[in-house]
């Protein structure tokens, strides 16, 4: 949490996956390297998803703020269908935070690749990232709940 923290605080929207991964120990390797599997491959829970759109919201707590009361970060991705796909807005709001990220949207069986497109107009996070970087992956769960693969949180997010 703490960590989680941190980075939306210091970038309110860097979620890339692109340089997150899982590594594994390949110690007793000749070869001593170790092996990197990309975050947005790891969903072996897997639903297919006839349609995408709606709106995902998530909130996770972020600790007390002064006088003990607690605050929040509220997550919401609003996923359109046009012609050429989907678009997604993917927001998030909270203790000094306020994110607004314009997305492209890759169904891929079971999952949701949101690629950056354009920060909205009162975003007032990060500004770093580049036409086409993944944000983050949306993965449909067998259990009717969906997660983000984006190497930082493990949050449900329920569709509204």
């Amino acid at each position: 949490m703490k960590r989680f923290f941190l980075f939306f605080a210091g970038a309110a929207i860097s979620l890339s996956v692109a340089s997150c991964g899982e590594t594994k120990d390949n110690s007793g390797d000749s070869t001593g390297v170790e092996e990197v599997t990309d975050v947005a491959d790891t969903n072996t829970d897997k639903t297919e998803i006839a349609d995408w759109t709606g709106v995902y919201f998530a909130e996770e707590e972020a600790g007390p703020g002064m006088g003990g009361e607690p605050r929040y970060y509220e997550y919401n991705i609003t996923v359109v269908k046009t012609d050429a796909g989907y678009t997604a807005d993917f927001d998030i709001d909270g203790y000094q935070t306020m994110s607004r990220v314009n997305c492209t949207a890759t169904d891929e069986g079971g999952k949701l690749v949101l690629k950056f497109a354009s920060y909205d107009e009162d975003n007032m996070g990060d500004d770093s990232q580049t036409p086409g970087e993944i944000v983050a992956t949306l993965n449909a769960n067998a259990d009717g709940s969906f997660s983000i693969n984006d190497g930082y949180s493990d949050l449900k997010y329920v569709k509204k």
